[in-house]
């Protein structure tokens, strides 16, 4: 793999380099432009036509004569043509984004290394479809699904290293080369691998992330093709958590070392792979700039794999207090366990549509969704009955429609579809965007899904007796309501959501010890007939004085249910107070200070390996601990450089922290990180 990209690296520089005409052998150079002189439409519900208008005025301003190129001509862009450039600035949302999912995680709790998974505190984040999902949710973190792959416009080659240091050993390496080889083509290649070893025993990642793709438009803006592929996998070392939290919180000699705490499993793996095809391209049967009858075609195809290992498949470990731990998932079918299912998805949509400048633009839509989710055995009960079959698999097809409308001012986009062949599904949307003013934000959107259960949910293998299960579950209803809105005295988010039918996974077992912590983890999947109502507020602030600054977001949530659920802690904030300055004549920007996170006590979802999900628990409560980081980053021309020491007050809180029950959070731990581009 090292070598393919090693190779296609070479071709693209090469390739690209050959298209720049005699001007850009000049000294070029890449001016910052700050965030906030950005089009707060950027991030607007546009559509194709006016990204594509966008880029023809991009074209034209690189013409033979210009010596440099600016910072804003080096586009990215998202499957839906949102516009936004390669920002080099350094500010205090890079330093937010400097983490294992490059991007903000405020709302989400990750757990003591990096590459494993995530606790959700901010229920909005959860993002949901009316097609089944495979699920195995807490293994997906860290995969790239087809929004997160983003595509470039660039006037010279481009690249950018991200390395971040792990935890004790190991790395994080993410690398992007794109290049334009004519204004019309343009190729981007990356990876990005993990590996950190962890402080507990078991518990390595090795975590990579592929990718390669292109965009493409023909002069006359009629065609135009965004492709990709990408090739993934997640490995996890599973070791369960610790299986003594007394001895976590006591921190005493031998235990604080961390790698002498004992944990439920030493042999359990899980692998979770994928690989995708997605092409998405369109024409215009018009050669006109202000109408278009537009003909559009999706396609993705992806094949994933997820499997969990366990070379002994009932290990006996025990408390501190001499409470034994035995057949902790139950019986098992033999001593060893080797699970592992297959999923192939192909998905096709064909779109016809009508656009005009002043109307918008309304299309019809008809998709195929295609599933074969399984396994190479199915499960029979004694007398040779068929109890759980090897696979299950669907075609559905959908009909519906759209319309687009942008104005200066207003954005509007709706939509529906519906099933007509296969499972039942169906799903209502609207947004509005409005910016009376500059800087002025107002985005409400609203969403009604009839969601097909995931595939985890209805049908389920394992080595583990009671891990197996077929199921007939009404499909999930979801009503939810988004309210945005941007000022420059404050920025608020609003999200109420109401819930039925959910499914969710429970602990059957609810045997406890004198503690309260569960001797068996028996999981499988429950679904909730009434209804739960579910609101979100946060707001985000930043208050500036001179070279100082508090940067500040809140997030309040609450759910209104006859029984515990859905569970979220009610307050989620996070607080950075710090210093900004030039050094060395200017040639050097630091910015320092602390970060303060908390939580309030709540009962969160506990994980387990074998379905790689979390599951509802209401025996052991987390949260209600602070956490302080201290950070010192800076910017030398393109390269930003990060240190950041994490939970630096971990030893003054008396080791209560926690990312799941007997999943402690992260220690005190010193980070190293840069992420430097390079534009020629």
């Amino acid at each position: 793999m090292r070598l393919v990209i090693l190779l296609l690296s070479l071709f693209l520089s090469v390739a690209s380099y050959s298209q720049i005409n005699k001007s850009t052998s000049q000294k070029k150079s890449v001016r910052d432009i700050p965030a906030s002189a950005k089009n707060l439409k950027n991030t607007s519900i546009i559509n194709n036509n006016q990204v594509q208008s966008d880029s023809s005025r991009l074209n034209k301003n690189i013409t033979a004569n210009d010596s440099v190129a600016h910072i804003d001509q080096y586009e990215i862009l998202d499957r839906y043509n949102n516009r936004s450039t390669f920002d080099t600035i350094l500010n205090i949302k890079k330093y937010y984004e400097m983490n294992y999912l490059r991007r903000d995680d405020f709302g989400l709790l990750p757990f003591s290394n990096d590459g494993l998974a995530y606790n959700v505190l901010n229920y909005s984040l959860i993002k949901n479809t009316a097609t089944p999902g495979l699920g195995f949710k807490a293994r997906n973190f860290a995969y790239l699904d087809v929004d997160d792959i983003n595509y470039y416009h660039v006037p010279t080659p481009t690249s950018e290293i991200f390395f971040r240091s792990a935890v004790k050993q190991g790395q994080n390496l993410d690398a992007l080369l794109t290049t334009n080889t004519s204004q019309q083509l343009n190729f981007f290649i990356g990876y990005r691998g993990l590996r950190s070893l962890g402080s507990y025993i078991n518990q390595l990642a090795s975590n990579g992330n592929f990718r390669l793709g292109s965009s493409y438009n023909t002069k006359n803006k009629r065609y135009f093709l965004k492709t990709h592929l990408t090739v993934q996998d997640i490995s996890n070392q599973e070791n369960g958590g610790i299986t003594d939290t007394d001895l976590f919180l006591s921190r005493e000699a031998p235990f604080n070392n961390r790698e002498r705490l004992n944990v439920y499993f030493r042999d359990a793996k899980s692998l979770f792979k994928g690989i995708r095809t997605y092409i998405d391209h369109q024409y215009n049967f018009i050669d006109s700039k202000s109408n278009g009858i537009w003909l559009k075609h999706q396609f993705v195809y992806e094949y994933k794999t997820n499997s969990y290992t366990q070379t002994n498949a009932n290990p006996v470990n025990s408390f501190n207090d001499g409470v034994a731990i035995d057949k902790f998932f139950g019986d098992s079918f033999s001593t060893a366990i080797d699970d592992k299912l297959r999923n192939t998805t192909v998905y096709n949509k064909i779109s016809l549509s009508y656009s005009n400048d002043k109307l918008g633009e309304l299309a019809f839509n008809a998709d195929h969704f295609n599933y074969n989710y399984y396994y190479n055995s199915q499960l029979n009960d004694e007398n040779g009955a068929l109890l759980v079959p090897n696979k299950l698999e669907d075609d559905i097809v959908t009909i519906g429609g759209s319309y687009l409308l942008n104005k200066e001012k207003f954005d509007a986009k709706f939509g529906l579809r519906q099933s007509v062949v296969g499972a039942l599904m169906s799903e209502i949307s609207g947004e509005i965007l409005f910016t009376p003013f500059q800087n002025y934000l107002l985005h409400i959107k609203y969403q009604y899904l009839n969601k097909i259960p995931d595939l985890n949910y209805q049908m389920f293998q394992s080595g583990f007796v009671s891990y197996n299960w077929k199921n007939e579950f009404s499909n999930e209803k979801i009503n939810q309501l988004d309210v945005n809105l941007n000022t420059p005295w404050l920025n608020i988010t609003g999200n109420y959501q109401i819930i039925k039918d959910k499914i969710y996974f429970a602990n059957t077992d609810l045997t406890t010890d004198a503690k309260g912590r569960n001797l068996k983890q028996i999981i499988a999947p429950k679904q909730f007939s009434e209804a739960i109502h579910y609101l979100s507020i946060s707001a985000q602030k930043e208050f500036k004085f001179k070279k100082f600054a508090l940067d500040n977001s809140v997030l309040f949530q609450q759910v209104v249910q006859n029984e515990e659920i859905l569970n979220v802690p009610t307050i989620v904030t996070r607080n950075t107070f710090y210093f900004t300055d030039y050094l060395f004549k200017k040639a050097l920007l630091v910015q320092t200070g602390i970060t303060f996170k908390y939580f309030t006590e709540y009962y969160a979802n506990g994980y387990n390996p074998v379905v790689g999900d979390f599951y509802v628990q209401n025996q052991q409560k987390i949260g209600n601990y602070p956490v302080f980081d201290f950070f010192i980053n800076g910017k030398i021309k393109t390269a930003r450089i990060y240190i950041n020491v994490e939970h630096f007050n971990a030893s003054l809180t008396g080791g209560n922290y926690f990312s799941a029950p007997n999943q402690p959070y992260r220690e005190m731990r010193l980070r190293l990180g840069i992420v430097w581009d390079f534009f020629n």
